[in-house]
């Protein structure tokens, strides 16, 4: 439950500084600028902005899975009758490691 919060409260950061990257965007954007090298350095600012969301979207979402299948693994651990569901688990773990390169 903890590291369920801890991941929702990491979404949440990172909205936020997705919102203030925009911001400041949209300001500079509003600048009276005539400039096309402007222009180009808006475009590569939203992307940026674009690519930063969705890489660390990505990394929390594994991060998150890699917490649920250690919390399935403590499970199994702490119930000795599942030595089945272990070896699944286990499994889904090593797919998660190497989802992220571990």
């Amino acid at each position: 439950m903890e590291d369920a919060e801890k991941w929702t409260q990491f979404r949440r950061n990172l909205q936020t500084q997705v919102d203030v990257a925009r911001k400041f965007q949209t300001k500079y954007s509003d600048l009276d600028w005539e400039d096309e090298a402007d222009d180009k350095a808006l475009d590569d600012l939203e992307k940026t902005i674009q690519s930063f969301s969705e890489n660390v979207i990505k990394r929390i979402t594994q991060l998150d899975k890699i917490s649920q299948s250690l919390i399935e693994i403590v499970s199994v651990l702490t119930t000795p009758t599942y030595h089945t569901s272990l070896s699944y688990v286990v499994q889904r773990s090593q797919s998660a490691d190497m989802l992220i390169g571990i």
